[in-house]
């Protein structure tokens, strides 16, 4: 434990081999995480994460590419993702060709494919939405 401040972090050593011959020593500062997340549900806290990471991959990839995005926001996520205008017409998804459920939320919890899925969404083009449909369990 290292303490800076009024925060007291854990300290996470790695050692790591390094190029060309040798080692890196790596030490990690982890902050204690937030009272209102130690009570949020663990599945909940991966699809926000998995969320956050698709929004920073769209801001890296570029203006309006969804089938892009669809398709490597899957590759690192897991997610399965569908990209639907403003009426709910599906522009594109990943895995391709995957309908999706007929309806989507913004958030919450759907049932697809015998599975409940969490939601994420976020928009990504005039009136499109991205949502990431990202295993319960």
């Amino acid at each position: 434990m290292v303490r800076r401040g009024h925060v007291t972090y854990q300290a996470v050593s790695q050692t790591y081999d390094a190029f060309p011959t040798g080692t890196l020593q790596a030490v990690l500062l982890i902050a204690p995480s937030p009272r209102s997340l130690n009570a949020t549900p663990c599945a909940e806290v991966r699809a926000d994460e998995f969320g956050r990471i698709a929004r920073r991959l769209v801001t890296r990839l570029g203006p309006a590419d969804l089938h892009g995005y669809a398709f490597w926001i899957r590759v690192y996520t897991g997610a399965q993702v569908f990209v639907r205008d403003a009426n709910g017409m599906q522009l594109t998804s990943s895995p391709v060709p995957d309908v999706g459920p007929s309806v989507l939320p913004e958030s919450g919890v759907v049932s697809y494919q015998d599975t409940s899925w969490l939601v994420y969404s976020f928009p990504v083009a005039a009136g499109a939405l991205l949502y990431m449909l990202i295993a319960a369990s």
